[in-house]
């Protein structure tokens, strides 16, 4: 549910034409149609909303007030909500972190290191830094253990051992590293992809050492042990249109938050939930790439991200070249990783 846009200026989110992003803010009639949707279309018994922007707490009000009416709709229907929040934190106050307590709200941080490293992209109007603002801001949830790490990855600072390790010290409890691959340049993927398996193989070390509460932490690295070590056929990479959609500010449906704003990848509206058109999403299968057909690594890939697709290659269907490459050599490595796991590290890993 993207319920605000932000409040700084991040090179990441620059539309194709050089602009960002038009603002604008959803309503609570809204807001309830979209919780009234999940309920409608999901059968689970445990249903899942997150909040995002933008910077959803721009639009704080409206939070609380899907959080009540959520609460309310339990009493209803015998059905529990968990809720989670991505967040630049710079808005984060004493009533904020007291709300996000007693409703358990998983909160990510979009933090993307030191004050250098994340100051390259992530600043208000002005280029004015905010790295300092959202370390004073998320300091008490930090020290309570409550708050993850998303850092956006670029080849402008590839030490991610380094930006691992700084996040961690500061108090984050588990930390994602994730590479901004509409700003790389065809050459920059394999140099990205070495990086990544300069930190898988210091994650392999933590694992020797059996420092494996350590090694869990780290969610991108054990996804892709535990891909791995749970092999089997699979034909979508993510539950993108398929267990998860976004709603966007105006009750459009998309298959995921990375496509709102995409008017091609509109799928209905929540207004009229009835007429949602997905079935560019239910082909969008592995089975229909063709560039997969004959790929050794397609069970563990599976076509990868469709926005990336969408986005690098024109086409949800059609996994970037570059992309692919880079995804195969890490993947090796992440195997051969695998095949040096002993009984008790596997145990210790998987099991335990």
């Amino acid at each position: 549910m993207v319920v605000q846009d932000c409040n700084l200026r991040c090179s990441y989110c620059y539309a194709g034409d050089g602009k960002y992003h038009k603002s604008g803010i959803m309503d609570i009639a809204t807001a309830k149609q979209s919780v009234d949707f999940l309920i409608e279309n999901s059968k689970r018994d445990n249903l899942g909303i997150c909040f995002f922007g933008g910077e959803p707490l721009l639009n704080f009000k409206l939070i609380k007030e899907v959080v009540e009416y959520c609460h309310e709709k339990e009493k209803e229907i015998g059905k529990k909500f968990a809720f989670s929040m991505t967040s630049n934190g710079t808005l984060l106050n004493d009533e904020i972190e007291a709300f996000i307590i007693e409703n358990h709200i998983k909160l990510q941080i979009s933090i993307d290191g030191d004050k250098e490293t994340h100051e390259l992209n992530r600043y208000y109007s002005g280029k004015v830094g905010s790295h300092d603002t959202v370390l004073k801001k998320t300091k008490n949830l930090r020290e309570k253990g409550l708050l993850d790490a998303r850092g956006t990855v670029t080849t402008s600072k590839l030490d991610l051992i380094h930006t691992y390790d700084y996040l961690r010290s500061i108090g984050f409890d588990k930390i994602a590293l994730s590479p901004a691959f509409n700003l790389l340049e065809v050459e920059e993927y394999a140099i990205l992809a070495d990086a990544f398996i300069e930190f898988y193989l210091e994650f392999e070390k933590c694992i020797k050492e059996k420092r494996y509460a350590e090694v869990k932490k780290n969610t991108m690295f054990m996804k892709q042990l535990n891909d791995i070590h749970n092999s089997q056929v699979r034909t979508k990479a993510c539950g993108a249109g398929n267990s998860l959609y976004a709603i966007g500010i105006n009750g459009d449906i998309y298959p995921c938050q990375r496509f709102v704003g995409s008017s091609e990848a509109v799928l209905g509206n929540t207004f009229h939930g009835d007429n949602i058109q997905d079935e560019i999403i239910k082909n969008a299968t592995v089975d229909n790439f063709k560039e997969c057909s004959k790929c050794w690594i397609r069970n563990l890939c599976v076509g990868g991200c469709i926005h990336d697709n969408f986005s690098l290659s024109g086409d949800i269907n059609s996994p970037y070249r570059p992309q692919c490459e880079h995804r195969k050599k890490i993947v090796t490595e992440a195997i051969k990783i695998y095949l040096r796991l002993n009984d008790e590290e596997l145990h210790e890993l998987f099991e335990s």
